[in-house]
């Protein structure tokens, strides 16, 4: 197996045609491997890298890809469709796996970490404005993936406003009313997001329900990073923002350790961040973690709905039993 990294930009640029032995006309005949018989995978350069990528998939599925394109994740859907790859690299809840009806393939040996989103606030905050736990508690278990990679796909793929797409959802489930609600007296509390779409719907979504229940709360813009946002909630530049579990544990507090149980995960965090005054509530259901995916057609035609499918089907197609 190759196991080569290229590099790729949007559009199937020449180089991957040469790469694929096409046109290499002056390559020895050993060397050139016939298209139908390689695996190519779309990944961000983190999964490539990092120790509970590419290398865990190898270790515990087996599952060698000939040449790995190395991109951005949301190019790596955009090369999948074209046909450029196999497989692509994604998250869980992106928004462009419904929009270009991708197949998720189910992690059957749980090799992905779990990392569940919560709201995470200031003790201070908490304790002044103690409905805020029932009023979140309302609202996480009804955040599945489903539902995020619909929320997700109506602001990055419909090119709706997150606010817009976070008050209808609200009112959908009754979670708000359309009603205008005199806020309470009491300090207001800063609500923010990390940068990208997801974030900004969840943060959206927390700041009309504290407005719905009357509570005074200002939406900060969005902040670039876990770094720069945890240095903004510790020094109290804003009061609430919804954190992942897996990236408080990876990132946050540099544990090398994975944990695949939610729970325990979740418990684990709670009580490190309890001691520096800081409460994490319930956590959503939706998993914010890597999906290997393939489209429809390839999925339903070669019979593939786990990894461990993809690992026997890329095994028989490098070894030429397979078309």
């Amino acid at each position: 197996m190759h196991n080569r990294i290229i590099y790729w930009s949007k559009g199937k640029v020449l180089v991957s045609v040469i790469l694929l032995g096409l046109l290499c006309s002056g390559c020895p005949a050993e060397e050139a491997v016939e298209p139908e018989k390689k695996i190519l995978l779309a990944a961000n350069e983190h999964f490539i890298v990092e120790e509970e990528g590419l290398s865990l998939l190898e270790e515990k599925y087996g599952l060698v890809f000939d040449e790995i394109y190395e991109m951005t994740v949301g190019l790596t859907h955009e090369a999948l469709r074209i046909g450029d790859v196999n497989v692509a690299i994604g998250f869980t809840t992106d928004g462009k796996i419904k929009e270009l009806d991708l197949v998720k393939l189910k992690d059957d040996q749980s090799v992905f970490p779990v990392s569940n989103p919560a709201p995470l606030i200031r003790d201070k905050v908490l304790d002044q404005y103690p409905q805020i736990e029932s009023i979140m508690a309302e609202i996480s278990p009804r955040l599945d993936n489903k539902t995020m990679i619909e929320l997700n796909y109506q602001v990055d793929l419909e090119e709706n406003e997150p606010v817009d797409v976070a008050r209808k959802w609200l009112l959908e489930e009754g979670l708000i009313t359309s009603k205008d609600i005199a806020p309470l007296s009491g300090d207001v509390v800063v609500v923010s997001s990390k940068e990208f779409v997801e974030q900004n719907i969840l943060g959206q979504i927390t700041t009309l329900a504290l407005e719905d229940a009357g509570i005074p709360v200002k939406k900060r813009e969005p902040i670039a990073g876990t770094e720069a946002i945890r240095r903004a909630i510790l020094l109290e530049g804003i009061d609430l923002y919804w954190e992942y579990t897996g990236v408080a544990w990876q990132e946050i507090y540099e544990k090398e350790e994975r944990l695949n149980d939610p729970e325990q995960l979740f418990k684990k965090i709670s009580e490190k961040e309890a001691r520096i005054g800081l409460t994490w509530l319930d956590y959503a259901p939706l998993n914010k973690t890597y999906t290997l995916m393939m489209r429809r057609e390839d999925a339903v035609a070669f019979e593939i709905d786990t990894i461990s499918d993809l690992a026997k089907w890329a095994e028989q197609v490098q070894a030429g039993e397979s078309q």
